[in-house]
């Protein structure tokens, strides 16, 4: 409930690989492996070798959540793309794997509720996308939001199950409602932008 992932549920359907990834590690290792950092939602392409992920033929959940399954030739092949190869250049993708990485590798200290509305409303207000008194232009922020991230905006939200920017007034209003982190991270990396 504290990381916001209780209240949608991950629409990531298979685990997933990195084609390249999976030769090195046969190189290197002779064996294949997940990488936890390819299962994350929000991350669609492999940070080292800049390509989409594909989806395997393993679910992550097969009735025992406690169940190893190892990645084989077999079940990661042929594997389909999870977005368009194309989008592997967009500049976001990169962003939000890299920050979706970071969070796993080494968590920030929790900050309160009130902390990121306050930080998210004065950056607002410096873009010219809220009042002097920190009251949110709504339609300028979806459309800004939208021009920002362009076709990969589609898939990024599919990844955390959802179509729209229904989680853009919670976000700005700090309403005591759990998001994922990855809104944070794509309305981080929008306003840094």
């Amino acid at each position: 409930l504290i990381l916001g992932l209780a209240p949608a549920k991950s629409r990531v359907k298979n685990l997933r690989f990195c084609p390249d990834c999976l030769r090195e590690m046969e190189r290197r290792h002779g064996e294949l492996y997940w990488r936890r950092s390819h299962q994350l939602p929000g991350v669609l392409l492999c940070l080292e070798h800049g390509c989409i992920l594909h989806e395997s033929g393993v679910p992550p959940l097969l009735g025992n959540r406690h169940a190893f399954i190892a990645a084989t030739g077999e079940n990661c092949s042929p594997g389909r793309p999870i977005a368009q190869a194309s989008l592997a250049s967009h500049r976001a993708l990169r962003s939000v794997a890299r920050a979706c990485l970071d969070a796993l590798q080494s968590p920030a200290p929790p900050r309160d509720r009130n902390d990121w509305v306050t930080s998210y409303r004065s950056r607002l207000t410096l873009a010219g996308l809220a009042s002097a008194a920190g009251r949110a232009r709504q339609e300028a922020i979806e459309k800004e939001l939208q021009r920002h991230f362009g076709a990969v905006l589609e898939p990024l939200l599919a990844e955390v199950g959802t179509s729209n920017l229904a989680w853009l007034p919670t976000i700005m209003r700090g309403r005591r409602r759990a998001l994922r982190p990855v809104f944070h991270f794509l309305f981080q990396d929008f306003l840094e932008q």
